[in-house]
């Protein structure tokens, strides 16, 4: 699993991008979102790297299933 500065350099990585593209409308930087903000945007970047360990995960641990039940 991600470690807590993988996770913010994804969310600083994640931030720039959405305010470059537009997604939200933003004009504080990464460092200047208040404390609750900030961690919002944490977990958020948290859970996308959560889920994309999983499909990362999951053709190990199907073949790991199919070799305990043979």
């Amino acid at each position: 699993m991600a470690s807590e500065k993988q996770v913010e350099a994804a969310a600083r990585a994640l931030f720039a991008e959405g305010r470059h593209h537009g997604w939200f409308k933003i004009t504080k930087s990464f460092d200047e979102l208040d404390p609750i903000g900030r961690e919002e945007f944490l977990d958020l970047t948290w859970r996308i790297l959560r889920a994309a360990e999983e499909v990362r995960m999951r053709p190990i641990q199907i073949a790991l299933l199919f070799l305990k039940r043979n």
